[in-house]
């Protein structure tokens, strides 16, 4: 089965890489094509640590610069302290240009909000004309349009959430901040609405004591069970039976605010 991935930087983060790893070993794995609509020389550490505060407080603002700082402080300090053995997938971001595999540059199309990303009539017709089969979401954006569609099996993608309950961001933190006893993660195919697409799998632990603990947690989980998934999938080129959407939508989670934080690390 041939799976392209489609990225926003120069990099595969840690989930595709596990899946490039293993395409190595399993012939019913081959990854002919990474698309990305990063520029060269983008991604990981292409910035200092200063750059990229000043980018957030243009974008941001002052008082989301300071609560994004504050949380990013607070992770740094939680896994200082953990007791949690970091495993070294988790840190598994692979430069593309390293991998040997074609790469088709793409130019995005961003919404007002520079959330929602859509691709050109033109190079969603390139993509098509590859012959994938799937392509695999590894980037930060939400993806919409034709290029949902052009693969014969879509656009597939972990959400680190629950379409029940909660979605956005961050990743683990309002489970913990709300005191919910499991966390919980899915798989699904991507559709034009974010989180009702076709859920193919819904996964849940006890949510952990520290928010650095539950996110680290749970893209662990995630990673593992969507590798299996894939593999599973690549070799019988069918996927699991669709899960029930909620009758509720639930509102998008958004970062916390700096009092948020200052809440959740007072009641630590």
């Amino acid at each position: 089965m041939k799976f392209g991935f489609i990225l926003c930087t120069n990099y595969l983060p840690p989930d595709l890489s596990a899946l490039y790893e293993a395409s190595k070993t399993d012939p019913n794995i081959e990854i002919p094509l990474i698309i990305t609509y990063a520029k060269e020389g983008e991604g990981v550490g292409s910035k200092s640590f200063f750059s990229r505060v000043l980018g957030t407080f243009r974008k941001l603002g002052f008082a989301k610069t300071i609560s994004r700082i504050l949380l990013r402080l607070t992770f740094i300090y939680e896994a200082k302290y953990s007791k949690i053995e970091v495993s070294p997938q988790s840190r598994n971001y692979l430069n593309i240009l390293n991998l040997g595999i074609p790469i088709l540059r793409v130019t995005p199309l961003f919404s007002k909000s520079g959330v929602v990303v859509r691709l050109s009539d033109e190079d969603v017709d390139t993509i098509g004309s590859e012959g994938l089969d799937v392509l695999i979401r590894g980037s930060n954006h939400i993806l919409r349009g034709p290029i949902l569609d052009i693969c014969p099996y879509g656009v597939l993608g972990l959400h680190h959430g629950d379409d029940r309950k909660f979605r956005g961001s961050p990743s683990g933190f309002w489970e913990v901040y709300y005191k919910e006893t499991m966390t919980r993660f899915m798989f699904q195919r991507l559709r034009d609405t974010l989180d009702r697409g076709d859920i193919y799998f819904r996964g849940e632990f006890p949510t952990k004591t520290s928010a650095w603990e539950n996110s680290y947690t749970q893209h662990k989980l995630a990673r593992a069970k969507f590798l299996s998934l894939l593999k599973e999938f690549a070799c019988s080129s069918a996927l699991p039976d669709i899960k029930e959407l909620s009758s509720e939508v639930f509102a998008v989670n958004k970062m916390p605010t700096w009092l948020q934080v200052l809440k959740y690390i007072v009641r630590k």
